[in-house]
């Protein structure tokens, strides 16, 4: 789908009073991102991270109420790679919190269509109520919570070495929820996307 047809369909469900939920994932590793920092003069700082492949594997879900405005954030983390069942489970969770019929729109990634297959097979009432649109190939920078990846992943996890998984997974699951409440943040994800809503 190219990005005008999408804008028409995020219109479309404005028009429909569809709330519209954008899904991502990312993963958090226990290499960290290393950025530059201050430190005493010719005493720089020294990561010595943990040579451990294991990962914290994050999904988030972003709603946005086209009428009002209002923005809401769910997520959910776990210890291993995201697929269509582990994806179907987060999506029906998400869309069983909210009122209205929805207009789900992520990436054009097999899991996510597998994902929304199985949704239709295991429950068809909640999959009734989606509407469904992904975004254009190569675009990632389409989807609003590339910036919640960015500002947790590449901004306040830059530098920090874990020591253990469950370490890395309450740092990461603290910074996540520290979003939650911050509707103007959640909306700057959206106009960063410079997404027509």
């Amino acid at each position: 789908m190219a990005s005008d047809d999408l804008a028409r369909t995020k219109k479309s469900a404005s028009r429909d009073g569809r709330l519209i939920l954008f899904i991502d994932e990312a993963g958090f590793r226990f290499d960290p991102v290393k950025r530059n920092s201050w430190a005493p003069a010719k005493n720089p700082p020294i990561l010595r991270p943990i040579a451990k492949k294991d990962r914290v594997s994050a999904i988030a879900g972003l709603v946005y109420d086209p009428r009002t405005k209002a923005t809401d954030l769910g997520f959910r983390l776990q210890h291993t790679y995201y697929n269509r069942y582990t994806v179907a489970s987060f999506l029906e969770a998400m869309i069983t919190d909210l009122d209205r019929d929805v207009l789900v729109i992520l990436d054009n990634w097999d899991p996510h269509r597998l994902a929304i297959d199985h949704l239709e097979e295991t429950n068809p009432a909640t999959a009734s109520r989606l509407a469904v649109a992904y975004f254009p190939t190569y675009a990632p920078d389409l989807n609003p919570l590339e910036q919640l990846w960015t500002h947790v992943k590449y901004g306040q996890l830059a530098n920090y070495v874990p020591e253990t998984i469950e370490q890395l997974h309450r740092r990461a699951a603290q910074l996540i929820e520290a979003k939650q409440p911050r509707q103007e943040t959640l909306r700057n994800y959206i106009r960063t996307a410079e997404l027509v809503m």
